[in-house]
C-alpha cells in the first residue's frame, strides 16, 4: 500500500507539476505538442513492423534493460496485430496517439498549408488506428467531428451552444427511447464487436454495485466481490476504477480538478486568434479524455500523460486581454487595439469624420488661406 501511494503521487502530482512548471505560454504549449507528435512519428516505423509481423521490437529492446509487459495473448483483428508499442497495452498506445490528433491539426497546423496540416494529422491517425481499439478510434472520430463543426460554423457565434443543445437532445432520446442509461448505451455500442460491448456493460453494472457498497473509501487494491463468476479482474473504465479503489470522494476530487482547469479555459475571454485556436484544441482533447475514460482505464504512462495534459492547459487561464479587442471587423477578424491608436508624433483624425473631408485635415491651411492670407 505504501508503494502504491508513492507511485500514485509521482504519476499524479509529478506529471501535473511538470506541465505547470514548463508550459507557461503558447510557445511552450506549441513545443510540447511538437515533441508529442514527433514521439508518435518516431514510434511509427516500429508500430508498422509490429502491426504486420506481430513482433514487438520496442519491448524486446527495452526488455534487455527494464522489466516490460508483453501482452502477446491479445487476439488480433482482421488478420493484423494490435500494436502495443512501448506501452503496457494496445489500448494505451491508442490513447496516447489519439490524444494528439486534434492538437496536431489545430496547433502544429495553425496558419500552415492544408497539405502540411493533413499530412501530420493523417500519420498520427494511422498510428492511432493501428492500436485497433474501439475507444481511441471513437475519440479520434469525435475530435475530427468537433473540429469540422468548428471550421464549418466558425462565423456562427452560437455554434457551441447549438452543439450542446444537440448533445442534450441526443441524451434525452437515449434516456426516454432506450431501456439503457446514456452511459450504458455508449459503453455497449461504441465497440468493435457486440461481445466486448456487453462485457463492458456487465463491468459497469457490477462495478457500480461495488462503488455503492463502498462509497467512501472504496476497496483499495483488493478483489471486487460483486463481479460475476465468469468475469475477470480487469475494469475498462477509468472513472469507475477510481470509485472502486478510492471511493466517490476521489472521483469528485479528480473530476473537480479537471473541471477547475477545463471549464475556465473553455470560457476564457479576450484571447487572440492564435491562443484561441490552441485553447479550442486543448479543450477538445480534454473532453475526449473524459469520454474515452468511460471505456478505458488509464494506468501507468497513460495516466501520467493524462495528468500532464491537464496541467499543460493552465497557462490559458493566466492569459490577460492582449492587444486584440473583442470587437470584430466586417470579415470577422480580430482588430488590434494598436491599429486604432495614433502613432507617437502623428495627429489623429477626429472620430466621426470621413476621411478626405476638410474638417479632418488638421494642421493644413484652408483653401482661403492659401489664396491670399
Amino acid at each position: 500500500m505504501i508503494e502504491a501511494i508513492g507511485i500514485n503521487n509521482v504519476e499524479t502530482l509529478g506529471a501535473y507539476m511538470l506541465a505547470r512548471c514548463y508550459i507557461r505560454t503558447e510557445n511552450d504549449f506549441h513545443n510540447m505538442v511538437r515533441v508529442a507528435c514527433k514521439s508518435v512519428m518516431i514510434l511509427l516505423p516500429f508500430a508498422l513492423y509490429e502491426w504486420f509481423t506481430g513482433q514487438k521490437p520496442l519491448l524486446t529492446i527495452f526488455g534487455l534493460v527494464f522489466p516490460t509487459s508483453d501482452i502477446s495473448m491479445i487476439d488480433g483483428r482482421w488478420g493484423l496485430t494490435r500494436v502495443q508499442g512501448p506501452f503496457g497495452h494496445p489500448i494505451l498506445y491508442g490513447v496516447f496517439c489519439g490524444s494528439v490528433v486534434g492538437l496536431a491539426y489545430s496547433v502544429l497546423g495553425y496558419r500552415g498549408s492544408a497539405l502540411a496540416r493533413w499530412r501530420k494529422t493523417a500519420l498520427i491517425s494511422l498510428a492511432t488506428f493501428m492500436s485497433m481499439s474501439s475507444a481511441p478510434l471513437a475519440g479520434m472520430v469525435l475530435q475530427f467531428a468537433v473540429i469540422a463543426w468548428n471550421s464549418l460554423l466558425k462565423r456562427f457565434e452560437w455554434r457551441w451552444k447549438l452543439l450542446w443543445a444537440i448533445i442534450f437532445i441526443a441524451y434525452l432520446v437515449v434516456e426516454v427511447g432506450s431501456n439503457q442509461t446514456p452511459v450504458s448505451f455508449y459503453i455497449s455500442h461504441f465497440t468493435f464487436d457486440a461481445q466486448t460491448g456487453w462485457y463492458r456493460l456487465a463491468i459497469w453494472e457490477c462495478g457500480s454495485a461495488t462503488v455503492a457498497n463502498h462509497p467512501w473509501f472504496g476497496i483499495g487494491y483488493g478483489v471486487w466481490e460483486e463481479k460475476l463468476s465468469w468475469m475477470g479482474d480487469s475494469v475498462d473504465n477509468f472513472w469507475l476504477v477510481m470509485g472502486m479503489r478510492h471511493g466517490m470522494p476521489a472521483v469528485i476530487f479528480i473530476f473537480g480538478a479537471y473541471m477547475a482547469v477545463v471549464l475556465p479555459a473553455a470560457f476564457k475571454k479576450g484571447l487572440d486568434e492564435k491562443v484561441d485556436a490552441y485553447r479550442t484544441a486543448y479543450v477538445i482533447c480534454m473532453v475526449v479524455f473524459v469520454v474515452v475514460g468511460f471505456t478505458v482505464h488509464f494506468w501507468a504512462a497513460a495516466y501520467a500523460w493524462f495528468m500532464f495534459m491537464l496541467g499543460s492547459g493552465v497557462w490559458i487561464l493566466e492569459q490577460k486581454a492582449n492587444a486584440y479587442t473583442a470587437s470584430r471587423g466586417q470579415r470577422g477578424t480580430l482588430v488590434p487595439e494598436s491599429a486604432s491608436k495614433p502613432m507617437p508624433g502623428v495627429l489623429s483624425r477626429p472620430t466621426g469624420v470621413e476621411v478626405g473631408s476638410s474638417e479632418g485635415r488638421t494642421g493644413q491651411p484652408s483653401s482661403s488661406q492659401r489664396r491670399g492670407t
